[in-house]
């Protein structure tokens, strides 16, 4: 659930936009909004109540077998969103709950755009910032560029990749400010040792062509990055490689 702290114009025209954006979004790997209500100077964005709650707090406390498997339904989510020409802006495991089932669904759309439309921004319930440092594209961070856009979300899903099958956040070893100086001093570092990432996968191929899809998400040079599409598409063949030990 999102609000909005200070009831103005402003404001109230960035939830309108949110509601709007999510409200376009008909697919089973987007959580579902039901409207939105009033309370005292807060206006509340109101969604179905996952139990199993954040993708980050389910990985610390279950086994997840098939962690490939939510790396590809949400790749699948993000190039449907993509196609609809809508930038998520802010994918992170903390923005993904878990259904009773088991699936996993993206959640706050308060760095969503439309394409031609601003970037939404507004305060969250959450304690967390409305973008972390550790999945944001370093042209975002950085500020080259002032909107989100599909390549900055392609990055952030190559970060969040990382931590389903890892169940460690990118540069565990640094901190935030850490992460910025890298960013800005333009050091290619990845976010984990090659040879911590190794065998994540049975097959030694498919681990070498996840390290490469990966490495491609996190290219400094937007341009560079696949498309969502290609991101999802090259998992279901890892998958399928990874099968055949």
């Amino acid at each position: 659930m999102c609000k909005i702290a200070h009831w103005n114009g402003k404001e109230l025209t960035h939830a309108a936009h949110e509601l709007y954006t999510w409200s376009k979004c008909d697919h089973p790997g987007v959580l579902k909004v039901l409207g939105f209500a009033v309370s005292d100077d807060s206006i509340l964005l109101v969604s179905p109540w996952m139990q199993s709650g954040s993708l980050t707090r389910y990985l610390e406390r279950n086994c997840v077998y098939d962690r490939l498997q939510l790396c590809i339904d949400l790749a699948t989510t993000v190039a449907y969103l993509h196609e609809k020409g809508i930038v998520h802006g802010d994918i992170k495991t903390d923005n993904i709950v878990v259904s009773d089932d088991g699936g996993i669904l993206l959640v706050d759309f308060g760095s969503a755009a439309l394409v031609n439309y601003f970037t939404l921004r507004f305060t969250r319930t959450s304690p967390h910032l409305s973008w972390s440092v550790r999945f944001a594209a370093p042209e975002i961070v950085l500020e080259v560029i002032t909107t989100h856009t599909a390549k900055s979300d392609v990055y952030s899903l190559g970060m969040t990749i990382l931590q389903i099958l890892t169940g460690e956040p990118p540069y565990a070893d640094k901190s935030d400010m850490g992460v910025i100086i890298l960013l800005a001093k333009a050091v290619k570092k990845t976010p984990l040792p090659r040879s911590m990432a190794g065998g994540l996968l049975r097959n030694q191929y498919a681990d070498s062509k996840l390290w490469e899809l990966l490495l491609g998400c996190w290219d400094h040079d937007p341009n560079l990055r696949p498309t969502a599409m290609e991101v999802k598409q090259t998992l279901v063949d890892i998958k399928r490689m990874s099968n055949h030990v």
